[in-house]
């Protein structure tokens, strides 16, 4: 599981799904999602959106990065769902994040 892990940390910021990694580690998906579930506690989407976020939070809190570069930058290509998705994490828009912080 580590070598699916350290590609999705390689690669967070591009497009990537539950079927590429798998292939990468050479598994069913099916098997794959299973077995990360099991592993690593999560869900593939949710460790995916954790890497996400996570990269995200350090960019806003340590760049002059607009918001729509950091969304694209973290792996949305949607600003409004970057948004959406780290206000459910977070309680506050990447904005307001940016303001307080």
């Amino acid at each position: 599981m580590m070598l699916a892990v350290e590609y999705m940390r390689a690669n967070f910021q591009r497009p990537i799904s539950l079927e590429q990694v798998a292939g990468e580690v050479y598994l069913n998906p099916e098997y794959f999602s299973r077995i990360f579930r099991e592993e690593m506690g999560v869900t593939f989407i949710t460790f995916l959106t954790e890497l996400r976020l996570n990269r995200s939070v350090q960019l806003l809190e340590e760049t002059a990065m607009r918001v729509q570069d950091i969304a694209r930058e973290t792996g949305y290509p949607n600003v409004s769902y970057f948004s959406t998705t780290f206000k459910k994490k977070y309680g506050v828009s990447p904005y307001e994040y940016r303001r307080k912080n």
